[in-house]
């Protein structure tokens, strides 16, 4: 839930009003930390809310595990003759955020 106290309906900005500054200020929310909303936020999360967050930030802890991205690059590293006949051959490195895609033999002309 948001509450919002002293706004204006209708505001006229500049037109160069929003700049860097407005990406500045979405990035440093990102960065706080829970004690940091536990004092801000005026209602506290339900038991529903806070269960969604922690699945979603499990999921993103997950997904973004070394394990995990080795085991995709495994995947899609893994040479079959369906790759390199009709699809290319995709060759990945998340550690060094290389991807490459090789063509396919049979071309498609």
């Amino acid at each position: 839930m948001a509450l919002y106290t002293d706004y204006e309906l209708n505001k006229k900005f500049d037109k160069k009003y929003f700049g860097p500054e407005l990406s500045a200020t979405t990035d440093s929310a990102y960065s706080r930390d829970s004690s940091f909303w536990n004092t801000v936020r005026l209602e506290p999360l339900s038991e529903k809310e806070v269960r969604f967050v922690r699945y979603r930030d499990s999921i993103y802890a997950y997904t973004h595990s070394k394990a995990y991205l080795d085991s995709i690059d495994r995947r899609l590293n893994r040479i079959t003759w369906q790759k390199l006949l009709y699809q290319g051959q995709p060759l990945s490195n998340h550690e060094k955020r290389h991807f490459i895609q090789l063509p396919v033999i049979i071309g498609n002309d």
